[in-house]
């Protein structure tokens, strides 16, 4: 299943914003009327007081696969926002290993360093996979650069 989030994007999502998208799925199909007048005759139905037709408990079934398929898009989303979030923490911390240690040594560099080299030794592989797939995306883009400039020298104004 391919998610909702961008793993080569460095925003991360908050739950809200995975909240607020799933529901947009489900609003793309029903509209909250509809929803609420098929609660109605489910209830209806649950309680004996209403017998539905084979197209109304046909559309029950087709909002039930789209709340179903919303809330799986979410389950996974949330799982790639952390995923992502450990890569973009791993990146951080490469980023500050780069850095030249303090001249001369202070306790907040060591402590900077320290931190740095924890988070960098907890990366698992499936982060790693994610942390040399960005890797290799920022390559592409940064080839692809030069080619772009020149593309743009050449053409006429």
């Amino acid at each position: 299943m391919s998610s909702l989030v961008n793993l080569m994007a460095d925003d991360v999502w908050s739950d809200g914003d995975i909240i607020n998208r799933t529901e947009a799925m489900v609003r793309s199909e029903f509209s909250v009327d509809a929803e609420a007048i098929l609660n109605r005759k489910v209830s209806g139905a649950l309680l004996g007081a209403y017998s539905m037709t084979p197209e109304e408990e046909a559309e029950v079934m087709r909002f039930n696969a789209a709340v179903t398929a919303a809330s799986a898009a979410g389950a996974q989303a949330r799982a790639d926002m952390a995923l992502l979030q450990h890569a973009l923490d791993a990146e951080a911390a490469q980023r500050r290993l780069e850095l030249p240690p303090a001249d001369p040594p202070t306790e907040q560099d060591g402590y900077e360093r320290q931190a740095a080299e924890a988070v960098l030794e907890a990366v698992t592989d499936q982060v790693q996979e994610l942390l040399d797939a960005r890797a290799a995306a920022r390559q592409e883009l940064q080839a692809e650069a030069p080619e772009a400039a020149e593309a743009a020298e050449g053409a006429p104004e």
